[in-house]
């Protein structure tokens, strides 16, 4: 059970794999450094079905016991899922606010990296734990993913410390760093909100189990209606 928030991480996992496929990655590998970030993309890419793989070895589907409906509400409507929805296209803005600029790039992609080592330094040894005690593997939430989450951009070591910025270039380097923390800040006390809402409860978020029938016109979920 401590790891059933899950399904308020769902949204922005899932959509990890094609934010480094399609907006982070770039086209080709012209310089060095274009090169290293499209390395770290291949890698962030894989992200998205660990995520999956450990969500079907926790019975996670058995235990919401959602709908096809349900599922399409909680990612694309839904209130609590509000916030990630903008936190993906925040953290997509920020590879057209770096103008193409690798280096730039890197900035804040190292910022997200290190997020993404402090989260996983953290939840790595519930996870073992959880996954010892089942007899399986979780491959995304324990030590395997943290292994790969070294708080550095995937193989960037000794390619961009050396750099000499301009003082231009400096300020837009700490503002495009700072705006990624700021997201992850949001993601993680995002994250927390629903461990407090449900998982500490023993709950989780359940939906009506019909559709209205006939004229009536009936709440299916939050602030959501269904007319004939």
């Amino acid at each position: 059970d401590k790891l059933l928030f899950a399904p308020v991480m769902a949204h922005f996992i899932m959509n990890f794999r094609d934010m480094n496929k399609w907006v982070i990655r770039f086209d080709n590998n012209d310089n060095e450094y274009k090169s290293v970030i499209n390395g770290g993309t291949i890698e962030d890419e894989t992200h998205s079905r660990l995520f999956l793989e450990d969500w079907r070895k926790l019975y996670i589907d058995d235990k919401l016991n959602w709908k096809a409906s349900d599922v399409i509400y909680w990612l694309f409507i839904s209130r609590e899922m509000e916030c990630f929805r903008k936190f993906g296209i925040d953290f997509m803005r920020l590879c057209v606010d770096d103008g193409g600029d690798p280096i730039l790039r890197y900035s804040h992609s190292e910022s997200g990296e290190t997020c993404g080592n402090i989260f996983f330094s953290r939840i790595s040894p519930i996870a073992d734990q959880v996954a010892n005690h089942l007899g399986i593997s979780l491959r995304y939430f324990g030590t395997f993913h943290l292994n790969l989450e070294n708080g550095h951009v995937w193989k960037s070591e000794g390619v961009f410390e050396n750099i000499e910025l301009s003082p231009d270039s400096y300020k837009k380097m700490a503002t495009l760093s700072k705006r990624m923390f700021d997201i992850f800040e949001g993601i993680h006390d995002s994250f927390y909100n629903y461990l407090s809402s449900y998982v500490l409860n023993g709950s989780h978020p359940s939906f009506f189990e019909s559709l209205p029938v006939g004229k009536n016109v009936a709440p299916i979920y939050p602030e959501f209606v269904i007319e004939n």
